[in-house]
């Protein structure tokens, strides 16, 4: 059955799926079954269903019908995918037999592009597309922003931290970033490890199935050369009569009119030779047209293909770096703020906002700094840029314990490093 998510809870990995008679069936991560994409908020699904209970549960082909041959609307007055795709199959056949009958391919010189090229690649990157819409709802104007993929794991140390320490919140608090982040980092990493596209099924796919002019194109050319084949048959079976009659008269056996129906046939051959010369040359212009169509089209195809990759890498790591900076800023303004860290940490010690930043820094204290290699030179290199434009220092002398705790939340409450 078609539906739509209309909510999914990370934290228990449980979701609500509504149908067309907005009737609710619930799923867990369990039944999920789609590698390319995690279930979110207002993701169109196929899914089967035993009572009020989803068994299993994939994201649909369909997320945009912006510029599609079916509605959203026949999305949910279908039941599968595949019965969706059958609809599409049939209008999309039917303007290619009309664009077929309206075109007359004796003058035709050029091929009109029925789906643009961007379109046909944002066709492919469907999903992809679909998780970056959720960056434009983000704020794009932040300072100090994080590399989340170098500091992913100090992220989630200060989260639980945060979560550890200050019981009155949950991780239900920070579906809004650790949602979008996951579905961000899911969609990141597929497309990090594609190494090289196989361009041409994804062309033919994307792009040439949804060409009504060029197949329209392809069904006069298959109409021609049955053309061409037929009225080779019809040379070869008047020559084969030719001979024939031929043979009558060579023998003495023709009849009255035998000299009459070779000079018809001859005229006819003369004729069919014309006509299959004719046809010969028209196949010849239509393939031409064809293939330069096809193999234009190919080249453009591959550059927008591979420049909207790279784009998209890095509109997905942007924000990536935007949610998760985000999300470590509502975890230092939760931390200066709760009245359990202020008695269980700084009170009792603690100089370092909770953040991200902080985790990082305490983890490198631990390392050997001369010895560092990969992602931890790394990660010494960006804590140092960090220290260099951003981190303050402050010397507090008092000895009134409440005095000292007040001033140092203050300034941790000023700036989160």
């Amino acid at each position: 059955m078609h539906g739509k998510i209309v909510t999914f809870q990370d934290a228990t990995g449980k979701g609500v799926v509504i149908n067309h008679f907005k009737k609710l069936f619930s799923f867990s991560r369990a039944t999920w079954h789609d590698p390319k994409a995690l279930p979110t908020k207002g993701l169109l699904v196929e899914y089967r269903a035993d009572n009020d209970q989803i068994l299993d549960i994939h994201a649909s082909r369909y997320q945009d019908f912006s510029d599609s041959l079916v509605s959203e609307h026949e999305f949910w007055q279908t039941e599968t995918d595949d019965e969706l795709a059958d609809k599409e199959e049939k209008k999309r056949f039917a303007k290619i037999n009309d664009v077929y009958k309206s075109t007359d391919y004796a003058t035709l010189n050029n091929v009109p592009v029925s789906l643009p090229i961007a379109q046909a690649v944002k066709n492919y990157f469907v999903l992809e597309n679909a998780a970056i819409a959720m960056i434009d709802e983000l704020p794009q104007d932040i300072e100090h922003m994080l590399d989340y993929l170098l500091l992913k794991r100090f992220l989630l140390r200060a989260l639980d931290t945060l979560l550890f320490m200050d019981r009155t919140r949950t991780r239900d608090y920070f579906l809004r970033y650790t949602t979008t982040i996951m579905r961000l980092e899911n969609s990141y990493r597929i497309l990090a490890r594609i190494n090289n596209f196989n361009v041409v099924p994804i062309f033919e796919e994307f792009f040439l199935r949804y060409q009504v002019h060029y197949q329209a194109l392809c069904s006069a050319i298959t109409s021609s050369r049955e053309g061409h084949t037929m009225l080779e048959r019809q040379k070869q079976g008047a020559t084969r009569e030719i001979k024939f009659l031929q043979r009558q008269i060579d023998t003495k056996q023709a009849k009255p009119n035998t000299l009459e129906r070779i000079k018809e046939l001859s005229n006819n051959l003369n004729e069919q030779q014309k006509q299959i010369a004719k046809a010969q040359t028209q196949i010849k212009k239509l393939e031409e047209l064809r293939d330069d169509f096809y193999q234009r089209n190919l080249e453009t195809f591959k550059l927008v293909l591979n420049t909207s990759y790279e784009r998209l890498l890095r509109k997905l790591k942007n924000g990536l770096n935007i949610s998760s900076t985000l999300l470590d800023d509502e975890i230092w303004k939760l931390s200066v703020n709760s009245s359990s860290i202020k008695v269980q940490f700084f009170r009792n010690g603690g100089e370092e906002n909770i953040c991200t930043y902080s985790f990082a820094k305490f983890y490198l204290h631990h390392l050997d700094t001369k010895m560092l290699q990969g992602i931890n030179y790394e990660l010494e290199n960006y804590c140092k840029k960090i220290r260099k434009t951003s981190q303050k220092y402050f010397l507090i002398v008092s000895d009134n314990l409440d005095f000292i705790t007040n001033v140092k939340l203050q300034i941790l409450t000023q700036a989160k490093i």
